[in-house]
């Protein structure tokens, strides 16, 4: 399922921030989420575009969302949670369908595990990459969202696991954490199976 995008860019005082303003205020019954990259010393787009609304907005200083790691993230750590119990549901959270089960199922069924072996994962005997989801084909069907310092959202559907991690390793490649990280999931999963009710 593709999401649409739309970059909005120009220079100073060339009207984004008015356009930005007006296809929020609007009343079109879509919902939108907006990434601003803020280069400048002051984020002026905070007041303009959140005033007399509900809305809240989450300013990243430095231009990258992998990076930074503050409190302010704590929000964004919580949505990658959400998208990982969408994925763990279905595609459905909080009672709603958020995406087809159709697609989740395509995603949840993984790639072939002979045509990734072929690659070279040492460390990943037996899985597969598919729509950019990792799968482990283990018995409990887990899978997860990875990002080359370690970022990750790990689901497992039979032990009812989410985890949605942040990390930021200064070695660009998960070759580095999994042979600690992989046996953690594993290990969180059965715990969790052996003590639910």
């Amino acid at each position: 399922m593709l999401i649409p995008t739309t970059v909005l860019t120009g220079f100073l005082g060339s009207g984004k921030t008015t356009l930005l303003k007006r296809v929020l205020s609007e009343s079109h019954g879509m919902k939108i989420a907006v990434i601003e990259n803020e280069f400048g010393e002051e984020n002026i787009d905070n007041e303009i575009l959140v005033a007399d609304t509900k809305e809240q907005i989450i300013q990243m200083s430095n231009g990258c969302v992998c990076c930074t790691i503050r409190e302010d993230l704590r929000t964004t750590l919580r949505d990658l949670a959400c998208m990982g119990e969408m994925m763990r549901c279905d595609g459905a959270l909080n009672g709603r369908q958020i995406m087809p089960a159709s697609a989740v199922a395509a995603i949840r069924q993984g790639g072939s595990p002979e045509r990734f072996a072929k690659a070279g994962y040492a460390q990943l005997p037996g899985w597969s990459y598919r729509h950019q989801w990792w799968h482990s084909h283990n018995g409990n069907g887990m899978f997860m969202a990875r990002g080359v310092h370690g970022q990750a959202i790990v689901i497992d559907p039979a032990a009812e696991m989410v985890v949605a991690r942040y990390a930021s390793h200064p070695l660009a490649a998960n070759a580095n954490l999994d042979p600690t990280s992989l046996p953690a999931w594993e290990a969180l999963a059965r715990w969790l199976m052996r003590h639910s009710a």
